[in-house]
């Protein structure tokens, strides 16, 4: 690992590949505590507003991924999701790393359009938040579950990367703000609010609500 991060965070001189960096793991570990940083102040925001007509019955999971993440074990969430208290939320334990697949796969897709859309986190679908994002003057997208390839479907964890491609291409390339979808059979429809870091994801989710609320 001390040699694949070596690479990883070489340095970029000249063409091709450049100098490795014998610090490049130090490099990783201090991303991997600013992300659980962010985190950490992020879900004390979430705990403080009264979202809990919003978490969907799946639950809902806020995730952050560090910079250049190209798998599960790179995105930091929530063990155990977020969950419905009375009229609050809670997070089940402290963030930590690996701790989601969906909606990390999520981000880790849309990292493929746009390395600075790093965080995601999923709401229950309700037509208010689409129209108040629309209003808003998001980028609002979607997929239909119903459309997905045969092929797809038969390859566990897969639907979801299918769909935000679709969602990102339906939205001429770029990552949406929003992204949704209306469920199929067995499925529960959800929304995805997608950001820079989980900060601004749950700024987002705060100005959504309270936009869907007026």
């Amino acid at each position: 690992r001390f040699v694949e991060d070596a690479i990883r965070y070489g340095f970029p001189v000249g063409g091709g590949h450049g100098p490795i960096n014998p610090v490049g793991r130090l490099i990783e570990e201090a991303e991997r505590f600013k992300v659980l940083e962010s985190m950490r102040r992020a879900v004390e925001i979430l705990e403080s507003m009264d979202i809990s007509k919003y978490i969907p019955e799946s639950q809902s999971n806020l995730v952050m991924a560090i910079d250049g993440a190209d798998s599960l074990s790179d995105v930091a969430a929530i063990p155990g999701r977020i969950v419905r208290i009375y009229d609050g939320v809670k997070a089940s334990e402290a963030p930590w790393f690996g701790a989601s697949r969906h909606v990390a796969n999520a981000v880790l897709t849309a990292m493929k359009f746009d390395p600075r859309v790093r965080s995601a986190m999923n709401l229950r679908y309700d037509e208010r938040l689409i129209e108040a994002a629309k209003r808003l003057g998001w980028v609002v997208s979607f997929y239909d579950r119903r459309e997905e390839p045969e092929e797809i479907k038969r390859l566990e964890g897969r639907t979801v990367p299918w769909g935000i491609e679709v969602a990102v291409k339906r939205a001429g390339g770029r990552v949406p703000d929003l992204v949704y979808h209306l469920g199929d059979w067995g499925k529960e429809p959800m929304i995805l609010v997608f950001g820079r870091d989980s900060m601004d994801v749950v700024e987002k989710v705060r100005r959504l609500i309270a936009e869907a609320s007026r």
